[in-house]
């Protein structure tokens, strides 16, 4: 698999992940954690090891169970996301070198979403539901498999231009300078 990092695509293998991992939790770790349910916060660390001890469990195993849990749990929130930007290469405080800055937020994006930002375009409605708009639920729902998101985003630039016509008068060109679209709203 690989995962899509702001700069490259890294790959990754973890095929016999664990089978090179079986590295197993030391038995003193795991008394020393049981040994705290006496404490009032105990119940907390009895839960952690709530499965039989007489199970080997490695860490690799542990560490799916995890994972496979963490991506669960990931799976059910709102995600947001921070773009953190390294001002400069030598790591010294109070100094932006404004090339590698530049390029990592050119990278990320947000160059791009401040300038759509200070255009002042304030609505940023997903193709599928300015379609909806534009032309009902019904079409929508008749058109969904034929309409690939490259036919919703020309069907909307061609609405929106009639409708700036109709409302304003103009020609084409003065039109389109009034909004604009996105890959995906």
């Amino acid at each position: 698999f690989a995962i899509r990092h702001f700069g490259a695509t890294v790959p990754y293998n973890a095929a016999n992940f664990c089978d090179k991992n079986i590295d197993p939790i030391d038995k003193e770790i795991i008394s020393l954690m049981q040994g705290c349910v006496a404490n009032e916060n105990g119940r907390f660390l009895a839960s952690l090891f709530a499965q039989p001890m007489s199970q080997h469990r490695s860490i690799s195993f542990k560490f799916r169970d995890e994972m496979s849990d963490l991506v669960e749990t990931l799976q059910q929130c709102d995600g947001h996301f921070i773009r953190c930007i390294k001002p400069n290469d030598e790591r010294r405080p109070f100094h932006i070198d404004e090339i590698t800055t530049r390029a990592q937020l050119q990278s990320c994006g947000v160059l791009e979403a401040a300038k759509v930002s200070q255009a002042g375009y304030p609505k940023r409605i997903p193709y599928r539901d300015m379609f909806a708009i534009f032309m009902g639920q019904h079409a929508l729902r008749r058109t969904r498999a034929q309409r690939s998101e490259t036919d919703r985003k020309k069907l909307v630039q061609s609405l929106a231009v009639k409708v700036l016509r109709l409302k304003y008068g103009g020609s084409a060109a003065e039109d389109t300078n009034d909004f604009a679209l996105g890959r995906t709203r």
